[in-house]
């Protein structure tokens, strides 16, 4: 006897949620489930050996349906009737074959699976099985004999009830497999609003919503963030904010859960808005996050009728699209959240230069579209330098964060203060109506920085400006401009604001002239490198040598860098000259050691050089081209005042340099730079020139001798060398050596030389 067994689809489905689930269905699943869809079917052997025995004559009967009958052909195959006629034949077919085992069944299942695949709705299978009831049964009813019609009748109408199961478990687990897939291909997108188109498009899908909108928190309210799926009529709706407590929405966050309202008019939570605009139904999904609700995602009926009821299979992945999409708000809240880190300054809480050319460019079309003046104005403070020496790193930072409040309480509240290096900084004004108004401001700040924390340490500030658009030039250049103009306000001795404009002509053409000039050196080959030894304590062994560049000018003699230096670094020159320097300190220190001394070798490098695109490339080859050059005892000096400017892009350069080079890098002028301490460890330096600023008044202040010890210890600590700078008297020689500093340079043991006293002195 045949017995059927119906069940709902929900436990088969419950499978599909275990780990890996879905992508064992086809081995696991289809094996388990045919073998159950053939235990349920059983024909007694007589009923069999009469299906066999009356196959031609059901096939026939199918074929005579198939000429003359009226077939639901109704269901689109991609367009093509004729192909899904066919395959329903061929279906029919199989139904009456007689032979019901695993592959009959698992052939069920995958027609499920294929009409999901081509997105026909299940419902409209539905004809084909009353189809068969209606016009097939009845002809083959007629040729049983009576004993056996009731019998095979029930067991067939029985078959085909477990047929259209069968179909309908493959098209739900098609259908879920999909689903599943879309979200894993959604998990990919990472921009929000890519993410919320394709997610919104899936959610329609999924629940036959006609829209989708993303509403989001913004304090007590409710606003709209994004919305999919509107037509032109509706539009509006999508720049809608409302108290968090209203609608359906709120009742969603207030509750914590899903709520679905079938017909919104009529529901409690209807907001006369959307009523009006003809809102049928409203689903709405609270938006979890770590901190608490972030949102809501709702879905919409507009003109078409909300469904009865919606499945729960649906819902399980309704909810797992809405917890991506959480996920990907709490991820894109804790990046933004970075990114304002990042862009900010961590000891005063303004924005750092990473931001600055941003806001140029930004007021500066505000000044345009307003038509309003725009100054920037270009801030260093005076007397930072000494605050640090005499009262350490710590008042140094205290006065930075003063300065920064004094600057902020000097403009308005909408003008901007940035912290553009070290003790400078950038002050944006904007809406500037007359050029008085540039006086008073410039006179506010003069007077906000003259403070002091201390009686020895007074601190001003040098102020240059540019005015905009006055001064025209790209953002860089008008920072440029205003730099140059502070600049020479620190040479009026400081305390005072220059305004650039052309009384400042002169000093930037001669400027210009010497770049000028300082090119024709590099091409004529004008420039020398002098060496200064660096000497063991307390044996005074020349242990390495300092590449110094000079210039050998025409008509005046050698000239220290002090002459051309800052023109130099201001220019593209400065990358040339570097490599010139680079190659020929390398170069002298191969030769060194092909005559046996072995030396450390430092040159000092630029932050215009160390952050040039290809910088280390170019050293790479450098290097292969000197393979006797001991790599590891290369020692490139970076000037701390520079380092400390951009610590996450310098420190950065300086990993890729030595994992690709294999050299070493030094921080020159330690101790002379804002919050040194602090940052030594983050710069991956291997080692620190303790400035002479601090080494030459060790004898006689108390002080230094504590902040340089507290340096040696740290230096210590961190495996860092450290080595003293500006060593000019045996006393100051013989108390380093008593400190326990191993390694120094100044002139008690040799001032900057020739090679060919270089070598003079390495022989003797």
């Amino acid at each position: 006897m045949l017995h059927f067994k119906i069940e709902t689809a929900k436990p088969i489905y419950r499978k599909f949620y275990t780990p890996r689930g879905v992508a064992r269905k086809r081995t696991i699943w289809m094996v388990d489930e045919t073998a159950e869809f053939q235990s349920w079917v059983t024909f007694s052997a007589a009923e069999e050996r009469w299906l066999q025995e009356q196959k031609e004559s059901l096939l026939a009967i199918i074929q005579e349906e198939f000429q003359h009958g009226e077939l639901p052909v109704s269901i689109p195959l991609q367009g093509d009737q004729d192909a899904f006629a066919l395959w329903m034949k061929e279906w029919l077919q199989r139904f009456f074959c007689g032979t019901y085992d695993p592959l009959f069944w698992e052939y069920q299942i995958q027609t499920g699976e294929r009409l999901a695949q081509l997105a026909i709705p299940l419902a409209r299978w539905a004809p084909v099985f009353r189809y068969i009831r209606k016009c097939i049964y009845p002809k083959i009813f007629v040729q049983l004999s009576p004993e056996r019609q009731d019998s095979l009748a029930r067991h067939l109408i029985t078959l085909g009830e477990g047929c259209q199961y069968a179909v309908q478990t493959g098209y739900l687990q098609q259908q879920s497999h999909d689903t599943l897939f879309s979200i894993r291909a959604l998990m990919q997108i990472y921009d929000l609003e890519d993410f919320f188109s394709a997610a919104a498009d899936l959610a329609c899908d999924l629940a036959q919503a006609q829209g989708v909108g993303l509403i989001l928190l913004d304090g007590e309210q409710l606003r709209y963030h994004l919305f999919h799926g509107l037509s032109k009529q509706y539009q509006h709706l999508s720049s809608l904010s409302f108290p968090k407590e209203e609608g359906i929405s709120g009742a969603a966050l207030r509750e914590n859960r899903a709520i679905f309202q079938r017909d919104y008019p009529q529901s409690p939570q209807a907001m006369p808005a959307f009523v009006e605009m003809g809102l049928q139904g409203s689903l709405a999904f609270p938006l979890r996050g770590p901190d608490g609700p972030q949102g809501v995602l709702v879905l919409s009926w507009f003109t078409a009728a909300p469904p009865t009821r919606i499945p729960q299979l649906v819902w399980e992945h309704l909810r797992l699209l809405v917890d991506v999409l959480s996920a990907l708000l709490v991820r894109q809240a804790l990046e933004e959240h970075l990114q304002h880190l990042s862009s900010q300054d961590l000891l005063t809480g303004l924005p750092n230069r990473r931001v600055v050319y941003e806001h140029i460019h930004a007021s500066m079309a505000r000044s345009v579209r307003h038509q309003r003046l725009l100054v920037l104005f270009f801030v260093d403070v005076d007397g930072f330098k000494r605050v640090n020496d005499i009262l350490g790193h710590q008042q140094g930072d205290a006065v930075l964060r003063q300065v920064a409040e004094r600057l902020r309480s000097a403009v308005r509240a909408g003008d901007m203060v940035i912290r553009y290096a070290g003790d400078e900084f950038v002050l944006l004004i904007e809406d500037v109506l007359h050029v008085s108004e540039i006086e008073q401001v410039a006179s506010r700040v003069l007077q906000a920085l003259r403070f002091s924390i201390d009686p020895q340490c007074p601190v001003s500030a040098s102020i240059g400006s540019v005015t905009y658009p006055f001064d025209e030039g790209s953002p860089e250049e008008l920072l440029h401009h205003a730099d140059q103009a502070m600049y020479v306000a620190k040479e009026r001795g400081g305390n005072c604001w220059v305004p650039y404009g052309y009384y400042l002509q002169d000093t930037l053409q001669k400027a210009t002239a010497l770049v000028q000039e300082l090119r024709s050196a590099l091409a004529q080959r004008q420039f020398r490198l002098h060496w200064q030894p660096i000497v063991s304590l307390p044996g005074q062994q020349i242990i390495g040598a300092e590449a110094l560049l000079r210039w050998q000018h025409p008509t005046q003699g050698l000239l220290a860098p002090a002459a051309f230096l800052d023109a130099l670094e201001q220019s593209s020159l400065m990358i040339d000259v570097g490599q010139w320097i680079m190659d020929t300190a390398v170069s002298q220190a191969e030769r060194w050691r092909q005559a046996g001394h072995d030396l450390d070798i430092h040159i000092n490098l630029s932050a215009r050089e160390l952050l040039a695109p290809h910088w280390i490339d170019w050293c790479a080859v450098l290097l292969e081209r000197h393979p006797q050059i001991d790599r590891e005892r290369l020692h490139l000096e970076i000037v701390e005042r520079v380092a400390v400017e951009d610590i996450p892009i310098v420190a950065k350069q300086i990993r890729a340099a030595k994992q690709r080079l294999g050299v070493q890098f030094v921080l020159d002028d330690f101790g002379t730079g804002a919050s040194a301490l602090q940052h030594l460890g983050d710069m991956d330096c291997s080692g620190i020139k303790i400035d002479q600023s601090m080494i030459r008044d060790l004898p006689k202040n108390p002080k230094h001798v504590l902040l340089v010890q507290g340096l040696l210890y740290l230096a210590k600590a961190l495996s860092v060398e450290a080595v003293a700078e500006g060593v000019e008297t045996a006393e100051l020689a013989q108390l380093l050596t008593e400190m326990g500093i191993e390694k120094a340079q100044g002139y008690w043991f040799s001032k900057p030389v020739s090679v060919r006293a270089m070598d003079a002195l390495l022989n003797a």
